[in-house]
């Protein structure tokens, strides 16, 4: 991309902070190829990260259930810190990690999903809207 359009690119930016979206949006086509992504793009991605499964599975054992406990994991993070609040998640996803690594390295690896999860039960018996979460109030 020649100099010319990454300064167009960038003073577009720093003019349009307070314009609506809809004339941000209808300034992009001016400047760039919205466009020049083609299917044989997205079919070359696909290839290769397809390539790139079939190379790595002999080497991690891949099973059918492989994210099962990273996906419950995520969910406990997300319950903890409030599943409203983003930086509550990432709080909570910080401090889910670290005190996994103690409980692995101090206690026991078996330990470490028994203690996680029941912290989880612990901090919503506690909060029920999570830490960071915010407490809804339902007027009739």
């Amino acid at each position: 991309m020649p100099l010319r359009r990454k300064l167009a690119w960038i003073a577009m930016l720093y003019f349009a902070e307070g314009l609506p979206f809809g004339i941000v949006k209808e300034m992009v086509p001016l400047y760039f190829k919205v466009s020049g992504v083609s299917l044989t793009d997205i079919g070359l991605a696909s290839l290769l990260g397809a390539a790139a499964g079939v190379l790595v599975a002999p080497v991690i054992q891949v099973s059918a259930s492989m994210g099962a406990i990273l996906g419950l994991k995520g969910f406990a993070v997300a319950i903890i810190g409030g599943i409203t609040s983003a930086p509550g998640v990432v709080v909570a996803g910080l401090a889910f990690g670290i005190m996994e690594k103690f409980v692995e390295g101090y206690i026991s690896t078996a330990a470490r999903e028994i203690i996680g999860f029941s912290l989880m039960i612990f901090v919503l018996l506690i909060f029920p809207q999570g830490l960071f979460g915010k407490r809804e109030v339902l007027k009739v």
